[in-house]
């Protein structure tokens, strides 16, 4: 009896003192699968590798991190890697669907009288066109908006080039966004950090469940080696 009942009461305790550990070690690894990624804000500009400016980021739009140096996240968002300064955003770990702001956008129809339209490869600095040209009857995909006083160019690629061309010469001279909003977790989903109350409630919880069941077996032992057993005579070793 007393073989059975002691292994029993160590895997009580074992049980006990395993539950908070497993349930710790289940948030972290939750935690560690989220994605690194900034959270933009206001005037914040994607800069190639030489620091000249690319487009505005989206305000409130999430851009993807893949790595960093002492000053700068190295990021991608809709398809394009360049960086950011490091102070000029936060950073939040993210592990769904990130919205982009990519769209397709035509050459206005009244340019249609022309076989093609040039982009311009770079608005910081020195100032050129892109060898290649675009089609004025084809599609091209919008990847950023370049404000630069009162023009406002947008970052277009078509065929593997990139370049930019003034929002007037387009079909959506007026492109808008709504604001990014992360998808938050599912009230039975989420996983909550306990307090230091609930903490205690929890420790006390399985002091008193331990506790009750080292009680239970101690008086369980008591009875089994001290009830007199009726019928049964005493033998001693030399008898």
């Amino acid at each position: 009896m007393k073989k059975f009942l002691l292994p029993f009461l160590y895997a009580i305790c074992a049980i006990a003192l395993l539950n908070g550990t497993a349930l710790t070690t289940v948030r972290s690894f939750a935690y560690a699968v989220s994605t690194p990624y900034a959270v933009i804000g206001e005037d914040v500009w994607l800069l190639a590798e030489n620091g000249n400016k690319l487009f505005l980021l989206p305000r409130t739009y999430y851009a993807k991190i893949d790595r960093m140096d002492d000053g700068y996240y190295y990021v991608s968002f809709n398809g394009v890697s360049g960086k950011i300064t490091k102070t000029s955003v936060s950073v939040v770990g993210y592990d769904k669907d990130v919205k982009e702001t990519r769209t397709i956008i035509k050459i206005a129809s009244e340019y249609s009288v022309f076989t093609e339209i040039k982009l311009r490869d770079s608005l910081d600095g020195e100032v050129k066109e892109v060898e290649a040209t675009a089609p004025t009857s084809e599609p091209l995909t919008y990847l950023g908006t370049y404000e630069q006083g009162d023009k406002i160019w947008y970052y277009v690629t078509y065929g593997g080039e990139y370049g930019y061309v003034l929002n007037t010469y387009t079909d959506s001279p007026n492109l808008s966004f709504e604001p990014f909003s992360p998808v938050e977790e599912k009230s039975e989903e989420k996983i909550e950090e306990p307090t230091e109350k609930s903490k205690s409630k929890r420790s006390d919880l399985v002091k008193i469940i331990v506790i009750s069941a080292v009680s239970a077996v101690a008086v369980i032992l008591i009875i089994v080696l001290f009830l007199p057993r009726k019928g049964k005579k005493h033998r001693y070793y030399y008898s």
